[in-house]
């Protein structure tokens, strides 16, 4: 899944845009759109056909409402009266990233890549979206490319042992966070990954990382979930839902964590605690599959077999190839 969303407008109120303009003139068939804000943006790129700003402003409009087309040609034309402000050539591969258009974000910041050579930024950017959209063998080459050009830089390091990482190539994702961990042992990030590389190692240092990276930020639920599931595959349940408990009082939406504890509980055969998780795993996140089948499994231990079978048959809904769910309905459908 892929969604690096950054606000157009941000950018927009850091170079003092206005909210003042002129009243419209129709001379484009933007300004007949139904929309004000579009409206505005086209009068002042009518006014000011030479300042790339309103390009970017209407592009920001166009980008909020997921309109990404419309959005890529407003910022291709700002890239167009300013070649040289690279910041422009980022939000213009944000844009083609999120409308998937992956070809057209590689161009773009292979083009910035070409014009502002040492841009450590462009090339980490490139590297990273390459690595979420699964282009594995191209993002390690962009970081091989990036330490050429920066040998110093400690992020192409943690940022190989990710890409590592996401291929299952787990010993070379070791090393290469090893070794950012050495340049900087106080980096979050790497000894977050660090300890989940470990974790999928079956590696008793996993917690010494995981714990590392709750020193350097103690709240982060990302982390205290991570730790949550070690001790739980463990069989340390007592402290797993501890830390499941805090993390949702952090973030009470934090489906997984509910989802988790509900398992726990269904493994102790306390169906009433499971049945509260998976609900609120299912508040959280209406389209969470694996909630729905747990919720279902407690409804037919239960003997409620309607509302099982109606959870299952959400559960693959939303997720066609849930082996689990499927033979969960068959079972369902063989004891009536």
């Amino acid at each position: 899944m892929k969604n690096i969303k950054h606000s157009l407008w941000v950018l927009i109120a850091l170079f003092g845009i206005t909210s003042c303009f002129p009243d419209p003139k129709p001379q484009r068939p933007e300004l007949n759109s139904g929309n004000p804000a579009i409206v505005d943006a086209t009068q002042l790129m009518i006014d000011e056909p030479d300042d790339p700003l309103h390009l970017v402003a209407r592009s920001g409009i166009y980008y909020d409402q997921e309109d990404y087309e419309k959005a890529a040609k407003d910022m291709e034309e700002a890239v167009a009266l300013d070649p040289e402000n690279l910041a422009f050539r980022h939000l213009l591969a944000d844009i083609y990233f999120d409308g998937e258009m992956d070809a057209d974000m590689t161009r773009t910041l292979e083009a910035a890549i070409e014009k502002f050579p040492d841009s450590e930024p462009t090339y980490l950017k490139l590297a990273e979206m390459q690595m979420i959209i699964e282009m594995y063998e191209p993002a390690l080459g962009t970081i091989k490319r990036l330490k050429k050009v920066s040998p110093d830089l400690n992020e192409t390091n943690y940022l190989e042992g990710l890409v590592y990482n996401e291929m299952g190539k787990l010993p070379e994702a070791e090393k290469s966070l090893l070794l950012a961990l050495k340049n900087e042992p106080e980096h979050f990030d790497a000894n977050f990954e660090l300890g989940l590389v470990y974790e999928k190692m079956n590696n008793s240092k996993t917690l010494k990382y995981l714990d590392k990276a709750l020193d350097l930020e103690p709240s982060h639920p990302d982390v205290m979930f991570a730790k949550g599931s070690y001790l739980k595959n463990k069989g340390n349940t007592k402290a797993a839902l501890d830390l499941y408990k805090q993390i949702v009082l952090i973030d009470p939406t934090f489906a997984d964590a509910h989802l988790n504890s509900g398992i726990i509980w269904l493994e102790k055969n306390d169906l009433g605690q499971a049945r509260n998780h998976f609900n609120m795993a299912i508040e959280s996140d209406p389209t969470f599959p694996q909630a729905y089948y747990f919720r279902g499994l407690v409804n037919a231990l239960q003997g409620r077999k309607e509302p099982a079978q109606s959870d299952f048959e959400q559960a693959l809904n939303l997720s066609p190839g849930y082996e689990e769910a499927k033979e969960a309905l068959e079972k369902l459908a063989a004891e009536e």
